[in-house]
C-alpha cells in the first residue's frame, strides 16, 4: 500500500513536470514565431515607407527629402540585418525562399548606398528615380513572403496545440487507469485482508475448541483410567491365586486359562497405567516433585534394574556416563520412567549380541543423557510418527509388532519436556538408534509451572 502510495505520487510529479515542459515548449515556439513575423512585417513597413519617401523626393527634389530617403533607408537595412541575426537564423535555415530574398536585399542595398552618394552629382529627383527604379520589384515578394510567414505561423501553432493537447490526453488516460489499478489494487486487498482476519478468526476458534476437546478427552481418560485399575486389580488378584493353586488343584487347562487372564490384564493395566500418565501430561495434572539427583546414580539403578531383561534377550547393557556430572533438579519417578522407557524399547528392538548403551555428558546450560542401541534401527520417514502416541513401525528384519502400548515415547517426550528438556530421536535402518533428551542444569519451581502452562 505505502508502496502504490509513493509510486502514484512519483508519477503525479513527473505529469506535472511534463505539462510543464509542453507549456515552456508552447511558449518558445509561440514567441519565436511571432518575433520572425513581427520582424518581416516591420522590414515590409520600413519597406513601404522608404519607397513613400522616395516618391516624395522625386516629386520635389529637396536636400530634406533626400535625408528623410537616406535616413529611411538605414531604418529598412537594420531591420535586414536583423533578420540576418543568430536570433532568426534557426527559423530562415529551412526557407531557402526567404535566405534568396535576403540576398537579393543585400545586393539592392549595396547599390543604393551608391547611387545615394551621387545625388550631389546626379540630383535628388534622379538619385529617387533610379532608387524607386529597383526597390520597387521587391514589393510583391516581400508582401508575399511576410503573408507566408503569418501562415505557416498560424498553422505551426495550431499543429503544435494538436500536438499536445493528444500528450495531456494520453497522460490522463494513463493517470485514469492507474488510479483505476491503484483502487482495484486497494479494493482487492481490502478484501482479502477481510478474508484473511476471517478466516484467522475461524481457526483461532477452531484451535481453542480442539485445545478444549483434547484437555477434555485428557480429564475424561484420567478419571476413567483410575476407575479401571480398581475391577482389573481384582481381575489381577483371582487370575493369580487361580493360576498358582492356591485354593485347591485345577487342571491343566483351567490353569492356562487364568495364566492368559492375567496376562491380558497385566498388559492392559500397563496400558491403563500409560494412558493415564500421558493424560495427566497433556492436562497439565501431573505435578513434578523437584528435587536434586544424581544422574550417575539414577543411570546405574535403571541399569540393574533392567540388567536381568538384557541378559535373557543376550544384549549387553552398558552404563557409560561421564566421570564427573552435576547434580539436575528434576522429578525422580519422572526420570526413572523416562530412562526405564527407553531402555526397555532398545532391548525390544536389539537381538542377542547387540549393545545397549546409556550416556550422559554436561554441556553448556544443560545435561545430555542418551540410550544407544544396535538394534534395528528406524526408517527416516517414521521418526516423526513413533513420537506420536499409539504409533509403531514394522522393520524389514522384525516382521511383527513388538508387545506394547505405543505410549513410551509419546510420555517420555512429555515428561522431559515438563522439566523444560527436549527429547529427539537420532536413526536409520539397520544402523541402531539413538533415543536422546537433554535436562536444564538449573530450574527454578516458578519456571517449571510457566513451562508446564505453555506446553
Amino acid at each position: 500500500m505505502l508502496i502504490t502510495f509513493f509510486f502514484g505520487v512519483a508519477l503525479i510529479g513527473l505529469a506535472v513536470l511534463l505539462y510543464d515542459a509542453l507549456h515552456e515548449a508552447d511558449a518558445d515556439i509561440k514567441v519565436q514565431d511571432e518575433e520572425l513575423v513581427y520582424a518581416i512585417h516591420e522590414m515590409e513597413r520600413e519597406f513601404g515607407r522608404l519607397v513613400i519617401a522616395g516618391l516624395e523626393a522625386e516629386r520635389e527634389g529637396t536636400l530634406a527629402d533626400l535625408e528623410e530617403m537616406t535616413l529611411r533607408l538605414e531604418i529598412f537595412v537594420s531591420r535586414v540585418t536583423v533578420l540576418r541575426s543568430l536570433h532568426f537564423e534557426h527559423a530562415l535555415f529551412h526557407q531557402p525562399a526567404y535566405l534568396a530574398l535576403l540576398d537579393d536585399l543585400d545586393r539592392i542595398v549595396r547599390r543604393a548606398d551608391g547611387l545615394v552618394a551621387q545625388a550631389p552629382r546626379l540630383g535628388t529627383g534622379e538619385v529617387a528615380h533610379r532608387l524607386l527604379t529597383i526597390l520597387m520589384p521587391l514589393g510583391p515578394s516581400l508582401r508575399e513572403i511576410a503573408l507566408e510567414v503569418s501562415q505557416t505561423h498560424r498553422q505551426r501553432w495550431i499543429d503544435h496545440q494538436a500536438h499536445a493537447q493528444q500528450h495531456l490526453i494520453m497522460i490522463a488516460l494513463f493517470f485514469a487507469v492507474f488510479m483505476v489499478v491503484v483502487f482495484s489494487c486497494v479494493f482487492l486487498f481490502w478484501v482479502q485482508h477481510r478474508r484473511l482476519r476471517y478466516s484467522y478468526a475461524v481457526l483461532s476458534r477452531l484451535s481453542e475448541d480442539l485445545a478444549q476437546a483434547n484437555q477434555t478427552k485428557s480429564r475424561f481418560l484420567a478419571n476413567m483410567s483410575h476407575e479401571l485399575r480398581t475391577p482389573l486389580n481384582a481381575v489381577l488378584g483371582f487370575s493369580e491365586i487361580m493360576r498358582d493353586q492356591h485354593l485347591g488343584p485345577l487342571s491343566e487347562r483351567y490353569r492356562s486359562y487364568a495364566e492368559d487372564i492375567h496376562c491380558s490384564a497385566q498388559h492392559l493395566l500397563e496400558l491403563i497405567n500409560d494412558v493415564l500418565d500421558l493424560s495427566k501430561v497433556e492436562a497439565e495434572r501431573r505435578e513434578l516433585d523437584l528435587t536434586y539427583l544424581s544422574v550417575e546414580e539414577e543411570l546405574r539403578y535403571v541399569s540393574r534394574l533392567m540388567a536381568g531383561e538384557a541378559r535373557d534377550r543376550g544384549v549387553d547393557l552398558v552404563c557409560a556416563p561421564q566421570s564427573v556430572l552435576p547434580p539436575v533438579r528434576a522429578d525422580r519417578l519422572a526420570l526413572r520412567q523416562v530412562l526405564l522407557n527407553l531402555v526397555s524399547n532398545a532391548l525390544k528392538f536389539s537381538e542377542a549380541g547387540d549393545r545397549v548403551e546409556l550416556r550422559a555428558v554436561a554441556g553448556g546450560n544443560s545435561l545430555q543423557i542418551s540410550v544407544v542401541d544396535e538394534g534395528i534401527g528406524i526408517d527416516a520417514a517414521d521418526l516423526r510418527r513413533v513420537l506420536e502416541p499409539f504409533e509403531q513401525v514394522r522393520s524389514n528384519r522384525q516382521r511383527t509388532l513388538v508387545k506394547g502400548t505405543g505410549l513410551g515415547l509419546p510420555l517420555s517426550k512429555g515428561l522431559v519436556e515438563l522439566h523444560g528438556g527436549r527429547l529427539w530421536i537420532d536413526s536409520s535402518l539397520e544402523a541402531g538408534t539413538s533415543v536422546s533428551f537433554t535436562l536444564p542444569l538449573q530450574v527454578q519451581p516458578a519456571k517449571v509451572l510457566e513451562q508446564r502452562l505453555s506446553a
